[in-house]
């Protein structure tokens, strides 16, 4: 994703916090971090939260030595319950790459619906790229 390539140093990290605390002030958005033995290894967060149409976005990322054990799934998981049972959203969004197959299975296994596919809708490594849209509705999470 675009925020990748500006999310190099220190100062970029620092940028990151400071806006993350400045939307959940604003209830615009949440970040949390994932931990496994005690050290972080990625995040999960809602971004573009709107309260008037009850709808988030889910981001995330986790570190590549963590893949393929179920980490982001069950995190994701937890998030879209809070989103429902706590937030009282209606609607939530994930949005992957469509080369990121790690990162398509998550919307996938929490029965997700793919809406469509986003043409051109990122910049990823200089390169646009197509993302598709999963979305779930609180009316058809089984919780």
């Amino acid at each position: 994703m675009p925020w990748v390539d500006g999310t190099r140093t220190v100062t970029d990290t620092e940028k990151f916090i400071k806006s993350s605390k400045k939307q959940q002030r604003s209830k615009k958005g949440l970040q949390f971090t994932i931990k496994s033995k005690n050290k972080i290894c990625g995040m999960v967060g809602l971004v573009s939260t709107d309260n008037q149409t009850k709808k988030t976005e889910i981001g995330y990322w986790l570190s590549s030595r963590h893949t393929g054990k179920g980490i982001m799934t069950k995190s994701c998981k937890a998030l879209v319950e809070y989103c429902f049972n706590n937030l009282n959203l209606n609607k939530i969004l994930i949005r992957c790459a469509t080369g990121n197959k790690a990162s398509i299975g998550i919307p996938e296994r929490l029965n997700f619906r793919k809406e469509g596919l986003l043409r051109d809708d990122t910049v990823i490594n200089g390169k646009f790229e197509d993302l598709i849209l999963f979305t779930l509705l609180r009316k058809e999470w089984d919780g």
